[in-house]
C-alpha cells in the first residue's frame, strides 16, 4: 500500500508562515485567492508561480487577463527586483540591464509553461493541462482569474438555459476540483471579491463576486486585505488563511512591493 501520510506530497508556498498554517499545498486540491479588485492577487499568484518552479516545481500558468509577454516581465521584476515602469521603458543602468539579462535567463530554464489564449474555455483548460502532465509531470496549475474562464459547449450543462453567471462560476468551480484530482495536481484559481468586501472589517468567503459555493468546492481558501496597520514606509498584506481542510486557519502578514510586484516576508 502506498504511503499517503507526511509531507511527501506537499507543494511549498516559499512563503514559511504560509507553509506553517497550512503544512503546504496538497495535490488534488483547489485553491482559491481571492480580494477586491487591485489589491494585489495576480502579484501574489505570480510569485507563487516562480516559487513553486523555483523549488522544481512543474507550473502552468493561464494568464486571461493579461499577455504572456506581460506575465515575464512582471516576472522578471519581481525577481530581479528592478521596477515594472524601469523594465518597461527600458531605462535601466548597466547593472540592472545585466540582472535582468541573468534572470530572464534562470526563467527560462524553469519548468513554467505560459498560456495566454484568449477565450480560455474550461476545456481548453483541462486539454492542456493532461498534455502537460502526461508530457511534463505537471504539479501545479494557476488560474488568473476565474471570472474570465469560460465555460464554453459543455455537454453537462445547456449554457443557453443558464439563468445566470453564478451558475456558470459555481459549475466551473466543480469541473476545477475535479481536474485537481483526476491528475493528481494543486489548482490554484484567483477570484474577484466585491469591492464592498472591507467596508466592515476583513473580507468574508461570503463576498466572493458571483459565487456561492466557493466554501463548498475550494480545498484552501486565501483572501487578501491590505493592512491598515502598515507603518508608513511599508505597505502590509494580510494573508488570510479562511478555510484549511487540512489543517489551521489564521492570517500571515507580508510585506508588498506594487513596483516591482513582489511579496517577501515581513522579517526579509
Amino acid at each position: 500500500m502506498t504511503n499517503t501520510f507526511g509531507n511527501n506530497t506537499d507543494i511549498k508556498t516559499g512563503f514559511s508562515n504560509i507553509d506553517t498554517i497550512t503544512g503546504g499545498l496538497k495535490r488534488k486540491d483547489l485553491i482559491v485567492v481571492a480580494s477586491r479588485p487591485g489589491i494585489g492577487k495576480t502579484t501574489f499568484a505570480i510569485n507563487l508561480a516562480y516559487n513553486f518552479c523555483n523549488n522544481n516545481y512543474t507550473v502552468a500558468y493561464f494568464t486571461l487577463e493579461s499577455s504572456g509577454t506581460q506575465f515575464v516581465k512582471k516576472t522578471i521584476s519581481c525577481i530581479s527586483k528592478v521596477s515594472i515602469k524601469n523594465i518597461v521603458s527600458g531605462n535601466v543602468d548597466d547593472e540592472q540591464h545585466k540582472d535582468i539579462v541573468d534572470y530572464a535567463t534562470k526563467l527560462i530554464d524553469k519548468q513554467l509553461y505560459i498560456c495566454d489564449k484568449a477565450n480560455l474555455t474550461i476545456v481548453d483548460f483541462e486539454n492542456k493541462c493532461k498534455e502537460l502532465k502526461k508530457n511534463n509531470g505537471l504539479d501545479v496549475a494557476i488560474i488568473d482569474y476565474l471570472q474570465l474562464l469560460s465555460l464554453g459547449k459543455v455537454e453537462e450543462v445547456d449554457t443557453t438555459n443558464i439563468s445566470s453567471r453564478k451558475y456558470e462560476i459555481d459549475y466551473l468551480l466543480r469541473r476545477l476540483k475535479v481536474i485537481a484530482r483526476e491528475l493528481d495536481i494543486a489548482i490554484i484559481v484567483t477570484s474577484q471579491m466585491h469591492r464592498s468586501s472591507e467596508l466592515n472589517g476583513n473580507p468574508q468567503a461570503s463576498d466572493f463576486r458571483e459565487s456561492s459555493r466557493v466554501e463548498q468546492y475550494a480545498d484552501v481558501i486565501f483572501l487578501m486585505s491590505v493592512n491598515k496597520d502598515s507603518p508608513n514606509n511599508m505597505k502590509t498584506m494580510d494573508i488570510i488563511v479562511a478555510k484549511n481542510t487540512n489543517g489551521e486557519t489564521g492570517v500571515v502578514g507580508l510585506k508588498f512591493d506594487k513596483s516591482t510586484y513582489s511579496f517577501n516576508e515581513l522579517h526579509q
